[in-house]
């Protein structure tokens, strides 16, 4: 596809003998004999690398650890002690219970704890 492109644009064709030239000329200059040699060095690793997999691995450790202790462990046993044995009257709120709740929270402040000496209203 490239090729049939190249031979029927004009521009293609210069840039190919201009590339194809060029390639011809580096390849036909003898090789030069550098004064210092050119050295490669391994990356040192950073030490918080390590640090960072060995945190890693002790917080896999712990979580193993932590299932394996829960589920050696007994049963917890839940009691529900809210639920009564007899049907009970229900005692919803009066209107002044309300009122009184409403201007406790509407005194309420954060980090200012609320004094419940009293009527609020």
């Amino acid at each position: 596809m490239i090729a049939s492109h190249v031979e029927r644009c004009s521009s293609c064709q210069a840039f190919e003998v201009e590339v194809g030239g060029f390639t011809a000329a580096l390849r036909a200059t003898p090789l030069e004999v550098m004064a210092k040699p050119v050295t490669i060095q391994r990356p040192r690793r950073q030490a918080g690398v390590r640090i960072q997999m060995a945190a890693a691995a002790a917080v896999a450790v712990a979580l193993l650890i932590g299932a394996s202790q829960a589920l050696h462990s007994q049963p917890i046993e839940i009691q529900h002690n809210f639920v009564p044995k007899t049907p009970a009257k229900m005692n919803y709120m009066t209107r002044k219970d309300i009122e009184r709740e409403q201007a406790m929270l509407a005194r309420a402040r954060p980090g200012h704890p609320v004094q419940l000496l009293g009527e609020a209203l």
